[in-house]
C-alpha cells in the first residue's frame, strides 16, 4: 500500500506541473479577468506595454507572495527567489531541390526558476542544477491567472527540493575538512531596473518560400551531389526576469541564420560535406538571392574538387587556421576552461584554476569577452546582450592580457578571489524542461600584437616547415563545428572539424586541396604553439551547447599560425555511391 500511495502522490504532483493539469477550483478562483486588473493589482510601468505589464505583474505578485508566506514547519524559508520566463517565437523553413520540405512557426514560453534556502554564505546550491524533469513551460496566452498558477506549483516543488538539498549539504559538511578559503555560495549584486522593447522578428513567408525554392533548385544541376538542404531559422526571444532583491529586467533579442549544406561521396567512397552559413541580428543583413546563388556555386565547385583530392594521412605539421577556425580553437580550448563555475567542480580538469597572474598564452595575445558589444566590422553579434539571465549587467571582461590570466567568466556563483558576477550567467531551456544556469561565453575576442599580412603569414608557415625539414604545411579554412572535454573523466582535449584543408607546398608556395582529417589537441600544448596571427579579423556567429543549454555566441579572431598541430583521420565508413544517376539526368 505504501508503494501504491507514493506512486499515486507522484502522479498527482506531476499532473499539477503539467500545463493541462491544473486543479479547476484553484484555476477558477485565481483567474484575473483583464489586463487592466492585472496591472492595477501589482505591477505597472509607463515603459511597459500592456502585455509586458501583465506578465511582469503576475510574476511579481507570486514572487512577493512566496517570499512573504512560503515556509514549512520549522524549516527555513527561501532567502532568494528568481523568476525568468522567456517569450519565444521560432520560425524554421527547410528546402531541397526546389521544394519546401518543412515549415514551422511556433511560440512557447520556457522558464528558469530559482529558489534558494539558507544564506549567501551557505545555501542549497552545490553545483549548477535545476529540476531537470519538471516541465517549466508557461502558456503563450497572456493569462495572468495561469502564469501565477504555474509559478505557484513550480516554486512549491523547487522549495521542497531546495530544503532537501540544503539539509543534505549541511550533513555532508560534518564529514568534510574545513575549507582553507571559504567562498560564498551566492554573490551579492546590485538591484537592476531595465525595461526594453519586446523582440519582434521580421518574416515574410511568401518571400522566403520563393527564395528558398529558387536557391535550392540550383543543386538539381549537379548529379555528383547526393544531398543538399537550405535551412532558414529566425528566433525572437524576450526575457522577463524578476527576483526577490528587486531586480526587474525585460530584454528582447532576435537572431537570423541561413545554412546551406551539400554532400557527396569521393571517388573512393568517403562521405564529404560542405556548407555556407549566414547569421545576423537584423533581417536587413540577410543575403540577397543573387549572393546566395553565387556562394553556393563556389561551394559546389569546391565540393566537386574535393571528391577527386588526395586523402591526407595523420601527421603533426605547422599550420594556419583561418579566422573562423581560429575562433573555434579559442572557444573550445580556452573559453570553456575559463568559465567560473567549472573552477568549483571537483569533476572538472581545472586547467586554469588558481593561475591568475600566470602566463597562459603567448605574450602577444589578449582574450576578452564582451557581451555589451553589439557589432563588429558591420556584422551584428549573436553574443550581445545587456543583462544576463540572472539580471546582472553584461560586462566587458579581460580574461587574458598580454598572455597573462586576469579573470574568469563569472555567474553569481563566486570562486576564490572572485566574489561577484561579471554578467555571464546564462541559461537556455529551449524544450521547456528546466536546465542548469552557469557562466558562459558571449562575444569572445582575440587581440594580437604580432599581426602579419596574409602573404607574410604564409611565408612564415613555409619557413616553419623548412626548419623541420617538411615539404608542406596545412591551411584550414572554415569549420563544420568542434567540441571539447573539460572534466577529469575524459582526456583534456578538443576536436575541430574543418570545412576545407589545403596543403601549402614549400617548394613553390602552391596550394593543393586535401581531405579526410580533423584537428585534435590538448589546450595547454596547442595554445603555446601559436607564434603569429594575421590582420584579417572576422566574426563567427553560432550556438554553443553546454550544461546550461544552447546559447548564442560570437567569436572575433584573426588567422593564426601554429608551429605545430596534430591531425587525425575522420571517422568514416566508406560506402558505395548511388548506382543510378538522379532521374532528371537519366531520361
Amino acid at each position: 500500500m505504501k508503494k501504491l500511495f507514493l506512486g499515486s502522490l507522484l502522479a498527482l504532483m506531476l499532473a499539477l506541473v503539467h500545463p493541462l493539469g491544473y486543479l479547476k477550483a484553484e484555476y477558477e478562483s485565481s483567474r484575473v479577468p483583464s489586463v487592466e486588473t492585472s496591472v492595477a493589482k501589482g505591477f505597472k510601468s509607463s515603459k511597459m506595454s500592456q502585455e509586458q505589464s501583465l506578465i511582469m505583474g503576475a510574476m511579481k505578485r507570486e514572487l512577493d507572495r512566496s517570499m512573504a508566506k512560503l515556509s514549512l514547519d520549522d524549516y527555513p524559508s527561501p532567502y532568494f527567489i528568481s523568476y525568468l520566463i522567456r517569450d519565444k517565437r521560432e520560425v524554421s523553413v527547410t528546402a531541397r531541390y526546389g521544394a519546401i520540405f518543412s515549415f514551422s512557426d511556433s511560440k512557447y514560453r520556457p522558464s528558469h526558476i530559482e529558489v534558494r534556502v539558507g544564506t549567501h554564505e551557505l545555501d542549497n546550491s552545490d553545483k549548477p542544477s535545476s529540476a531537470w524533469r519538471l516541465d517549466h513551460g508557461f502558456p503563450v496566452d497572456n493569462d495572468a491567472a495561469v502564469i501565477e498558477n504555474r509559478l505557484w506549483i513550480l516554486t512549491d516543488l523547487l522549495y521542497k527540493k531546495a530544503l532537501a538539498e540544503y539539509m543534505n549539504k549541511k550533513g555532508k559538511r560534518a564529514f568534510k575538512a574545513d575549507e582553507k578559503v571559504k567562498v560564498n555560495d551566492f554573490s551579492f549584486e546590485d538591484k537592476q531596473d531595465f525595461v526594453g522593447a519586446k523582440a519582434s522578428l521580421a518574416f515574410d513567408k511568401e518571400h522566403w518560400f520563393g527564395v528558398l525554392r529558387r536557391v535550392s533548385e540550383v543543386f538539381l544541376k549537379h548529379p555528383e551531389l547526393v544531398y543538399s538542404q537550405i535551412e532558414f531559422d529566425a528566433t525572437e526571444d524576450t526575457k522577463y526576469l524578476v527576483n526577490s532583491e528587486g531586480t526587474t529586467v525585460v530584454e528582447g533579442n532576435t537572431y537570423y541564420a541561413i545554412e546551406v549544406w551539400a554532400g557527396a561521396w569521393s571517388e573512393d567512397g568517403m562521405p564529404l560535406a560542405h556548407s555556407v552559413r549566414y547569421s545576423c541580428r537584423d533581417a536587413g543583413e540577410l543575403p540577397s538571392e543573387t549572393k546566395m546563388k553565387s556562394d553556393i556555386d563556389e561551394m559546389i565547385s569546391e565540393l566537386k574538387l574535393l571528391r577527386q583530392t588526395e586523402e591526407i594521412k595523420p601527421c603533426t605539421v605547422p599550420a594556419i587556421f583561418d579566422p573562423e577556425m581560429s575562433s573555434v580553437l579559442f572557444h573550445e580550448a580556452m573559453g570553456h576552461r575559463l568559465e567560473g563555475d567549472r573552477q568549483r567542480e571537483d569533476k572538472e580538469g581545472h586547467t586554469f584554476k588558481n593561475k591568475v597572474g600566470e602566463k597562459v598564452l603567448p605574450e602577444f595575445l589578449t582574450l576578452i569577452d564582451n557581451p555589451t558589444l553589439p557589432e563588429y566590422a558591420n556584422t551584428t553579434l549573436f553574443g550581445h546582450y545587456l543583462y544576463d539571465d540572472q539580471g546582472v549587467p553584461g560586462q566587458k571582461t579581460i580574461l587574458v592580457e598580454d598572455g597573462v590570466l586576469k579573470n574568469y567568466l563569472m555567474s553569481r556563483r563566486p570562486i576564490e578571489n572572485f566574489d561577484n558576477s561579471n554578467g555571464h550567467g546564462r541559461v537556455c531551456a529551449k524544450s521547456g524542461i528546466g536546465a542548469s544556469l552557469s557562466a558562459r561565453m558571449a562575444n569572445l575576442q582575440v587581440h594580437s600584437k604580432n599581426e602579419l599580412s596574409r602573404t607574410d603569414l604564409e611565408q612564415r608557415l613555409i619557413d616553419e616547415c623548412k626548419k623541420r625539414g617538411l615539404d608542406c604545411g596545412l591551411i584550414f579554412v572554415g569549420t563544420l563545428g568542434g567540441h571539447t572535454n573539460t572534466d577529469t573523466y575524459n582526456y583534456q582535449a578538443f576536436l575541430g572539424k574543418p570545412k576545407l584543408v589545403y596543403k601549402l607546398n614549400v617548394s613553390d608556395g602552391t596550394r593543393e586541396l586535401v581531405r579526410g582529417v580533423n584537428i585534435v589537441g590538448t589546450p595547454l600544448n596547442t595554445l603555446e604553439k601559436v607564434i603569429a596571427t594575421g590582420n584579417d579579423y572576422a566574426v563567427y556567429n553560432g550556438y554553443c551547447g553546454a550544461e546550461s543549454g544552447m546559447v548564442p555566441v560570437s567569436g572575433i579572431a584573426p588567422s593564426i599560425l601554429l608551429s605545430e598541430i596534430e591531425i587525425q583521420r575522420i571517422p568514416d565508413e566508406k560506402s558505395r555511391p548511388p548506382i543510378l544517376l538522379p532521374p532528371a539526368f537519366d531520361r
